[in-house]
């Protein structure tokens, strides 16, 4: 399910007693808001209850200030880079050969992400980073193939603890039986960085 069906799903008060929001309640659009979906595809522009409006890129995040209903967003600029950051605990005693490749094999295998789309996987200090690309070209021409911004979605889900897809099977890299995540933090870098007026 595409990270925009997603969030619209979260953003949906639950019958489980998830409160309705209060008349004149501000929320923070900048985090899990209710997204405008085109074919599970986020619409370039997005708009909270009132008359706010604002351009978003393929992932959701917002690219541009907040406006008026009259907002013009004349593409939707797709996020050909995620750069997921994660805290690694304890991975002393294992070869950074070994995480990496651990780490290869969980995307691939849990997301169903292709391991072209895997640009660089590297360490410095506490943190990893992992190197997601995929331009519009390889999209356009793999259209089948799992979306990055997807992955990133799902991923930084599944490090906190908060299983969307595999409730079942707690996210962890298979090394030694324990797991070396946590704390993640996903970065969006789009193909047009040029912002919206």
């Amino acid at each position: 399910i595409s990270k925009c069906l997603l969030m619209k799903k979260e953003s949906l008060p639950t019958k489980a007693g998830r409160r309705v929001k209060p008349e004149g309640a501000l929320i923070d659009n900048d985090g899990l808001y209710n997204p405008d979906c085109d074919n599970g595809t986020f619409k370039a522009r997005q708009c909270n209850n009132t008359d706010t409006c604002w351009c978003v890129n393929s992932a959701g995040v917002r690219r541009t200030e907040k406006g008026d209903k009259n907002k013009m967003c004349p593409e939707l600029v797709r996020t050909n880079w995620v750069i997921v950051q994660m805290k690694r605990n304890n991975t002393d005693q294992v070869s950074e050969a070994d995480l990496k490749q651990a780490l290869r094999t969980t995307i691939t295998s849990r997301y169903g992400l292709p391991d072209k789309y895997i640009d660089n996987i590297e360490f410095e200090e506490d943190y990893i980073f992992i190197d997601l690309k995929q331009n519009s070209s390889q999209k356009a021409a793999n259209p089948d193939d799992v979306d990055i911004v997807d992955v990133a979605y799902y991923m930084e889900k599944d490090v906190k603890g908060m299983n969307l897809m595999h409730a079942d099977t707690p996210f962890k890299i298979p090394i030694n039986s324990k797991n070396f995540l946590g704390d993640p933090l996903i970065m969006y870098i789009d193909e047009n960085l040029m912002s919206f007026p």
